[in-house]
Order: C-alpha cells, then structure tokens, then sequence
C-alpha cells in the first residue's frame, strides 16, 4: 500500500533581491525496504539531534549511540503490531514512521521524522496526514514528546490537531517530562 500528496511550497532566500521558488513536492508513503533501513536509522538519529541544544548535556534521551540497543529496527519490522514507514518527496527518502497497533481502532506514532534538510518547509503537516491515513480503520492515534521542545508540541497541537491527554516520566529536578499526546479521528462513514 503506498498513497501520495501532492503540494506546492514557497521557499525564500535571501540575497541581493528576494527570491521565491514554487516547488512541487509530492510526498508518498510506502513500507519501508529492508534496504532503506540504514538510511532510516541514520536519518532518524540525525533529525531528533536537531532537539539536542533542549537538553541537559545536549543528549536527546532514546536518540544516543548507546540507547540504540534496544532499537533494532529489522526486529521491529518484522514485528507484525509494527508498521515502519518511509516517506519520500519524488522517491527521495525524506523522512519515516514507526506506528504500533494498540488495539483494535489505536495506534500510536512511536517515530515520526522528517530529515532535517525538510524541516521546518511546512511538510509536517502533511507528512504526518500521509501517516494517519496510511491506516483508514484507526480511529485513536497517539504520540508522545518530550515537554521541553515546545516547537513539537506547537506543531502537533496548533497544526495537526492533536491534544496533550497526559503528562509522564516529570522529573522534579530537570523540570522536563513527556507530554502524551492523543487525535481522535473520526472518518466519513462509506
């Protein structure tokens, strides 16, 4: 299964003059191949490091060299509540998922990504719709993000629609915690 969306984005530069560019992307989402994994992980390590200047020592809890232990994504891909997901802009990889099956009409976005020459190109949005409605049948998602990176939170409340139905893991010393995050979606009947 793979499904696409096609957009226009402005970008701006500065210069002498000012410039802008009209750029079609066309942002599809297929299974990732066994082949792309590498690219995933090392793509993933990099976009979540972007966060590293919001926490203490610069380290982004869970993206580390170190903390890659546990994530081993042939595993996870073979793990059938896990589908693992590559996003492309005109079969370029730029940017992924991995989403669990959490009961019969939940999912929860354990990874979502985007390389971090795609950031901030007002793709997000419509990345993270790719992934929504990659599964029709859900009709819960949820997601969690350290509180500390406002700029998430933004995106996913002001943009996506998503709430904050919890906050987890709080650390009285470091002032952080991870905010859970919950969309109800609610399809149009066939």
């Amino acid at each position: 299964m793979s499904s696409a969306l096609g957009f226009f984005v402005s970008i701006v530069a500065e210069g002498p003059g000012v410039y802008i560019r009209e750029a079609v992307m066309r942002l599809e989402i297929q299974p990732l191949r066994n082949e792309e994994v590498d690219l995933f992980n090392k793509a993933d390590e990099a976009a979540f490091n972007v966060h590293a200047r919001y926490f203490p020592d610069g380290i982004v809890p869970g993206a580390a060299e170190d903390d890659r232990g546990e994530y081993d994504l042939k595993k996870i891909m073979d793990d059938p509540k896990y589908t693992v997901l590559s996003i492309k802009d005109h079969g370029r990889f730029v940017g992924g998922a991995i989403v669990e099956e959490t009961g019969k009409n939940s999912r929860e976005i354990e990874i979502f990504f985007l390389v971090v020459e795609y950031q901030s190109k007002g793709i997000g949005k419509e990345a993270l719709a790719l992934v929504e409605n990659y599964f029709p049948d859900t009709k819960v998602f949820r997601l969690i993000t350290p509180s500390n990176v406002v700029r998430n939170t933004v995106f996913y409340v002001n943009k996506c629609g998503y709430r904050i139905v919890k906050v987890v893991d709080y650390d009285r010393e470091t002032n952080m915690a991870d905010y859970v995050f919950e969309k109800r979606i609610r399809r149009k009947s066939k």
